[in-house]
Protein backbone atom coordinates (compact mmCIF):
# COMPACT_ATOMS: atom_id res chain seq x y z
CA UNK A 1 0.00 0.00 0.00
CA UNK A 2 -0.57 6.26 6.46
CA UNK A 3 -1.08 7.17 2.16
CA UNK A 4 0.65 7.62 2.01
CA UNK A 5 3.55 10.50 3.84
CA UNK A 6 11.66 17.92 4.48
CA UNK A 7 13.93 19.22 6.26
CA UNK A 8 17.42 17.88 6.93
CA UNK A 9 20.74 19.52 7.43
CA UNK A 10 23.06 19.38 4.42
CA UNK A 11 25.45 17.20 6.36
CA UNK A 12 22.79 14.61 7.21
CA UNK A 13 21.49 14.56 3.65
CA UNK A 14 24.97 13.94 2.25
CA UNK A 15 25.58 11.16 4.75
CA UNK A 16 22.28 9.59 3.79
CA UNK A 17 23.01 9.78 0.06
CA UNK A 18 26.46 8.28 0.50
CA UNK A 19 25.03 5.50 2.62
CA UNK A 20 22.52 4.33 0.01
CA UNK A 21 24.99 2.64 -2.33
CA UNK A 22 26.77 1.01 0.59
CA UNK A 23 23.47 -0.28 1.94
CA UNK A 24 22.42 -1.73 -1.40
CA UNK A 25 25.78 -3.41 -1.95
CA UNK A 26 25.55 -5.14 1.44
CA UNK A 27 21.95 -6.28 0.89
CA UNK A 28 22.14 -9.70 -0.71
CA UNK A 29 19.45 -10.68 -3.17
CA UNK A 30 16.95 -12.81 -1.23
CA UNK A 31 16.28 -16.42 -2.05
CA UNK A 32 12.89 -17.52 -3.34
CA UNK A 33 11.57 -17.42 0.21
CA UNK A 34 8.55 -15.20 0.74
CA UNK A 35 9.51 -14.05 4.23
CA UNK A 36 13.09 -13.21 3.21
CA UNK A 37 11.82 -11.14 0.29
CA UNK A 38 9.43 -9.20 2.53
CA UNK A 39 12.19 -8.67 5.09
CA UNK A 40 14.41 -7.26 2.34
CA UNK A 41 11.60 -4.95 1.22
CA UNK A 42 11.19 -3.76 4.81
CA UNK A 43 14.95 -3.20 5.19
CA UNK A 44 15.07 -1.10 2.01
CA UNK A 45 12.45 1.23 3.46
CA UNK A 46 13.86 1.77 6.96
CA UNK A 47 15.08 5.14 8.19
CA UNK A 48 12.44 7.58 6.86
CA UNK A 49 11.50 8.54 10.46
CA UNK A 50 8.23 10.35 9.70
CA UNK A 51 6.21 11.79 6.84
CA UNK A 52 3.31 14.09 6.18
CA UNK A 53 1.43 15.36 3.18
CA UNK A 54 -1.97 15.86 1.63
CA UNK A 55 -4.17 13.24 0.01
CA UNK A 56 -6.98 13.71 -2.47
CA UNK A 57 -9.40 10.80 -2.20
CA UNK A 58 -11.67 10.32 -5.21
CA UNK A 59 -14.58 7.92 -4.83
CA UNK A 60 -15.86 6.63 -8.18
CA UNK A 61 -18.95 4.42 -8.30
CA UNK A 62 -19.78 1.91 -11.02
CA UNK A 63 -21.71 4.58 -12.94
CA UNK A 64 -18.73 6.93 -13.06
CA UNK A 65 -20.11 9.38 -10.48
CA UNK A 66 -17.42 10.90 -8.27
CA UNK A 67 -17.04 12.38 -4.80
CA UNK A 68 -13.92 14.18 -3.61
CA UNK A 69 -12.41 14.17 -0.14
CA UNK A 70 -9.22 15.87 1.05
CA UNK A 71 -7.06 14.55 3.88
CA UNK A 72 -3.95 15.57 5.75
CA UNK A 73 -1.99 12.42 6.52
CA UNK A 74 0.92 11.91 8.92
CA UNK A 75 2.94 8.81 9.73
CA UNK A 76 5.77 7.94 12.09
CA UNK A 77 8.17 5.04 11.76
CA UNK A 78 8.91 2.86 14.78
CA UNK A 79 12.25 4.04 16.21
CA UNK A 80 14.93 2.46 18.37
CA UNK A 81 13.48 4.27 21.39
CA UNK A 82 10.13 2.50 20.98
CA UNK A 83 9.27 -0.88 22.41
CA UNK A 84 10.52 -3.63 20.10
CA UNK A 85 6.97 -4.82 19.42
CA UNK A 86 5.69 -1.43 18.26
CA UNK A 87 5.12 -0.55 14.61
CA UNK A 88 4.11 2.53 12.64
CA UNK A 89 1.73 5.22 13.81
CA UNK A 90 -0.61 7.01 11.40
CA UNK A 91 -3.00 9.95 11.72
CA UNK A 92 -5.42 10.99 8.97
CA UNK A 93 -7.50 14.17 9.29
CA UNK A 94 -10.28 15.00 6.82
CA UNK A 95 -10.24 18.60 5.57
CA UNK A 96 -13.02 18.47 2.94
CA UNK A 97 -15.97 18.32 2.38
CA UNK A 98 -17.22 20.58 5.19
CA UNK A 99 -19.68 18.03 6.60
CA UNK A 100 -16.85 15.68 7.59
CA UNK A 101 -14.11 18.24 8.24
CA UNK A 102 -12.20 17.36 11.41
CA UNK A 103 -13.08 13.66 11.28
CA UNK A 104 -9.84 11.83 11.97
CA UNK A 105 -8.44 8.36 12.42
CA UNK A 106 -5.44 7.26 14.46
CA UNK A 107 -3.76 3.89 13.88
CA UNK A 108 -1.09 2.05 15.85
CA UNK A 109 0.36 -1.10 14.33
CA UNK A 110 1.85 -3.74 16.63
CA UNK A 111 4.04 -6.73 15.88
CA UNK A 112 2.81 -9.05 18.61
CA UNK A 113 -0.83 -8.13 19.24
CA UNK A 114 -3.88 -6.62 17.54
CA UNK A 115 -3.40 -3.26 15.90
CA UNK A 116 -5.27 -0.35 17.46
CA UNK A 117 -7.42 2.24 15.68
CA UNK A 118 -9.55 5.12 16.89
CA UNK A 119 -12.01 7.32 14.99
CA UNK A 120 -12.91 10.85 16.09
CA UNK A 121 -16.21 12.30 14.84
CA UNK A 122 -16.49 16.07 15.57
CA UNK A 123 -20.30 16.13 15.59
CA UNK A 124 -20.31 13.68 18.48
CA UNK A 125 -17.10 15.02 20.06
CA UNK A 126 -16.20 11.46 20.90
CA UNK A 127 -13.34 9.13 20.15
CA UNK A 128 -14.57 5.68 19.13
CA UNK A 129 -12.27 2.69 19.23
CA UNK A 130 -12.60 0.52 16.13
CA UNK A 131 -13.12 -3.09 17.17
CA UNK A 132 -10.93 -5.73 15.51
CA UNK A 133 -14.03 -7.42 14.08
CA UNK A 134 -14.92 -4.20 12.21
CA UNK A 135 -11.52 -3.66 10.56
CA UNK A 136 -12.80 -5.06 7.26
CA UNK A 137 -15.49 -2.34 7.07
CA UNK A 138 -15.17 0.40 4.46
CA UNK A 139 -13.06 3.37 5.55
CA UNK A 140 -15.19 6.52 5.21
CA UNK A 141 -17.20 5.07 2.32
CA UNK A 142 -14.11 4.22 0.24
CA UNK A 143 -12.97 0.90 -1.21
CA UNK A 144 -10.18 0.85 1.38
CA UNK A 145 -10.97 -0.93 4.63
CA UNK A 146 -9.75 0.11 8.07
CA UNK A 147 -7.39 -2.86 7.87
CA UNK A 148 -5.84 -1.48 4.66
CA UNK A 149 -4.89 1.77 6.37
CA UNK A 150 -2.59 0.10 8.91
CA UNK A 151 0.95 -0.49 7.66
CA UNK A 152 2.21 -3.96 6.74
CA UNK A 153 3.51 -5.82 9.81
CA UNK A 154 5.40 -8.79 8.45
CA UNK A 155 5.46 -10.61 11.80
CA UNK A 156 1.69 -11.22 11.42
CA UNK A 157 1.74 -13.05 8.10
CA UNK A 158 2.86 -16.25 6.46
CA UNK A 159 4.57 -15.40 3.17
CA UNK A 160 5.11 -17.76 0.25
CA UNK A 161 7.01 -17.01 -2.94
CA UNK A 162 4.85 -18.07 -5.88
CA UNK A 163 6.88 -17.09 -8.94
CA UNK A 164 8.90 -14.41 -10.68
CA UNK A 165 6.86 -12.38 -13.13
CA UNK A 166 7.08 -9.12 -15.09
CA UNK A 167 4.58 -6.39 -14.23
CA UNK A 168 4.65 -2.94 -15.83
CA UNK A 169 7.92 -3.98 -17.49
CA UNK A 170 9.46 -4.57 -14.05
CA UNK A 171 10.78 -7.96 -12.91
CA UNK A 172 8.81 -8.81 -9.78
CA UNK A 173 8.60 -11.32 -6.97
CA UNK A 174 5.01 -12.56 -6.64
CA UNK A 175 4.31 -13.27 -2.97
CA UNK A 176 1.25 -14.76 -1.28
CA UNK A 177 0.43 -13.44 2.20
CA UNK A 178 -1.92 -15.09 4.68
CA UNK A 179 -2.58 -13.83 8.20
CA UNK A 180 -1.12 -16.08 10.89
CA UNK A 181 -4.33 -15.47 12.85
CA UNK A 182 -7.15 -15.77 10.27
CA UNK A 183 -9.53 -13.93 12.61
CA UNK A 184 -7.26 -10.87 12.51
CA UNK A 185 -7.87 -10.19 8.82
CA UNK A 186 -10.88 -9.69 6.59
CA UNK A 187 -9.01 -11.37 3.74
CA UNK A 188 -8.31 -15.04 3.15
CA UNK A 189 -5.08 -14.02 1.39
CA UNK A 190 -3.33 -11.27 -0.53
CA UNK A 191 -0.96 -11.57 -3.49
CA UNK A 192 1.74 -8.91 -3.80
CA UNK A 193 3.94 -7.92 -6.74
CA UNK A 194 7.27 -6.60 -5.38
CA UNK A 195 9.77 -5.25 -7.88
CA UNK A 196 13.11 -7.04 -7.71
CA UNK A 197 15.31 -3.94 -8.07
CA UNK A 198 13.97 -1.37 -5.60
CA UNK A 199 11.59 -3.63 -3.62
CA UNK A 200 8.60 -1.36 -4.28
CA UNK A 201 5.09 -2.79 -4.08
CA UNK A 202 3.48 -2.43 -7.52
CA UNK A 203 0.22 -4.34 -7.10
CA UNK A 204 -1.78 -6.20 -4.45
CA UNK A 205 -4.69 -8.55 -5.11
CA UNK A 206 -7.11 -9.19 -2.23
CA UNK A 207 -9.30 -12.27 -1.78
CA UNK A 208 -12.40 -12.47 0.43
CA UNK A 209 -13.07 -15.14 3.04
CA UNK A 210 -14.55 -17.40 0.36
CA UNK A 211 -11.21 -17.07 -1.48
CA UNK A 212 -12.87 -15.16 -4.31
CA UNK A 213 -11.11 -12.14 -5.92
CA UNK A 214 -12.25 -9.03 -4.07
CA UNK A 215 -10.04 -6.01 -4.82
CA UNK A 216 -6.93 -4.92 -6.70
CA UNK A 217 -4.68 -2.12 -5.46
CA UNK A 218 -2.19 -0.61 -7.92
CA UNK A 219 0.66 1.81 -7.17
CA UNK A 220 1.70 4.34 -9.82
CA UNK A 221 4.06 7.28 -10.44
CA UNK A 222 6.69 6.38 -7.87
CA UNK A 223 8.95 9.25 -6.76
CA UNK A 224 12.23 9.02 -4.85
CA UNK A 225 12.67 11.07 -1.65
CA UNK A 226 15.95 11.78 0.12
CA UNK A 227 17.79 9.80 -2.57
CA UNK A 228 16.47 6.51 -1.17
CA UNK A 229 12.79 6.25 -0.23
CA UNK A 230 10.25 5.45 -2.94
CA UNK A 231 6.64 6.60 -2.61
CA UNK A 232 3.77 6.11 -5.08
CA UNK A 233 2.05 9.38 -5.90
CA UNK A 234 -1.13 7.62 -7.04
CA UNK A 235 -2.88 4.52 -5.69
CA UNK A 236 -6.05 2.99 -7.07
CA UNK A 237 -8.22 0.44 -5.26
CA UNK A 238 -10.67 -1.34 -7.58
CA UNK A 239 -13.39 -3.41 -5.98
CA UNK A 240 -14.02 -6.29 -8.39
CA UNK A 241 -17.30 -7.28 -6.78
CA UNK A 242 -19.11 -3.91 -6.98
CA UNK A 243 -16.94 -2.21 -9.65
CA UNK A 244 -16.37 0.87 -7.46
CA UNK A 245 -12.95 2.54 -7.36
CA UNK A 246 -11.08 4.79 -4.94
CA UNK A 247 -8.10 6.89 -5.98
CA UNK A 248 -5.59 8.29 -3.49
CA UNK A 249 -3.24 10.96 -4.83
CA UNK A 250 -0.43 12.53 -2.79
CA UNK A 251 0.65 16.16 -2.90
CA UNK A 252 3.20 18.09 -0.83
CA UNK A 253 4.58 14.88 0.63
CA UNK A 254 7.64 15.36 2.86
CA UNK A 255 9.76 12.94 4.88
CA UNK A 256 11.74 13.54 8.06
CA UNK A 257 9.66 16.52 9.21
CA UNK A 258 10.32 16.12 12.95
CA UNK A 259 7.07 14.51 14.11
CA UNK A 260 7.21 12.63 17.42
CA UNK A 261 5.04 10.31 19.49
CA UNK A 262 3.02 13.22 20.93
CA UNK A 263 1.79 14.06 17.44
CA UNK A 264 0.02 10.69 17.39
CA UNK A 265 -1.79 10.79 20.72
CA UNK A 266 -5.55 10.69 21.21
CA UNK A 267 -5.31 14.38 22.11
CA UNK A 268 -3.88 15.06 18.64
CA UNK A 269 -6.74 12.99 17.19
CA UNK A 270 -9.29 15.48 18.54
CA UNK A 271 -7.63 18.65 17.22
CA UNK A 272 -9.80 20.19 14.49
Amino acid sequence: MKALFLTLSLTLLLEFSQGVSAFESKTAKPSNNGLEIMQSAEAHNQGWHDSQGNLTMTLINRHGETRIRKIHSMAREATVTDHASEGEQRLMVFLYPPEIRGTSMLSYSHKDRDDEQWLYIPALKKVRRIAARNRNNAFMGSEFSYEDIVGETIEKYHYQWLRDESYQDQPCFVIEAEAIDPKASGYSKRILWIDQIKFRTLKIEYFDQKEQPLKILTFNHYQCYLSHFWRAELMEMHNLQNDNRTLLQWSELELYTGLNHNDFSQRALKQE
